[in-house]
């Protein structure tokens, strides 16, 4: 066992942790929040069928993967509330783990740990991820862009120095309509 084998271990015990709460966060209440409007207008546009249900998104400019995947979702776990949130609950945490690795990555596992632990917890993050809404897979979107950027400038660098900065603007996944 080598001196750095103690501090690895407890890096990654503390990353695990940290995603862990995350999914706590995100579990807890979750299947008993009531839905709100935007959440019900999903329910609904999922419950008839791929053909009404890609009308539906058409004549109000939404992208369909979400929404398919939700529907795909419903036929194997039902329609509780729980079981409607865990696609969001799951793209939640899977954010945090990224959010985590690209810190890494980047900056060390310190800061890595840190900004986690600030998506973990943080109001909006956990919020929308209990929602019937695509919002944390835009995150996740945008954290995976994030994540393959510092990895790109990483190994441009040839993973000599130390880790190399980076910033994300917006995601290209991101959907508005004018």
């Amino acid at each position: 066992m080598t001196s750095s084998s103690p501090r690895k271990f407890w890096l990654i015990a503390a990353a695990c942790a940290v995603v862990l709460l995350a999914a706590a966060m995100r579990i807890l209440g979750a299947g008993h929040l009531p839905f709100w409007s935007d959440e019900a207008w999903n329910i609904w546009v999922t419950r008839d069928g791929a053909a009404l249900m890609l009308e539906r998104l058409a004549a109000n400019h939404h992208p369909p993967a979400y929404f398919l995947a939700l529907q795909g979702w419903q036929v194997v776990a039902g329609d509780g509330k729980l079981a409607l949130r865990f696609l969001s609950i799951a793209a939640g945490v899977l954010t945090t783990a990224i959010i985590y690795r690209a810190g890494a990555d980047a900056f060390g596992h310190g800061v890595g740990i840190a900004a986690a632990l600030m998506f973990a917890v943080f109001e909006q993050p956990v919020y929308y991820g209990q929602s019937v809404r695509h919002y944390t897979w835009l995150l996740l979107g945008e954290a995976l862009t994030l994540w393959t950027l510092v990895r790109a400038l990483n190994v441009r660098r040839g993973g000599a120095g130390p880790p190399m900065p980076a910033r994300s603007r917006s995601s290209p996944t991101h959907c508005t309509s004018g």
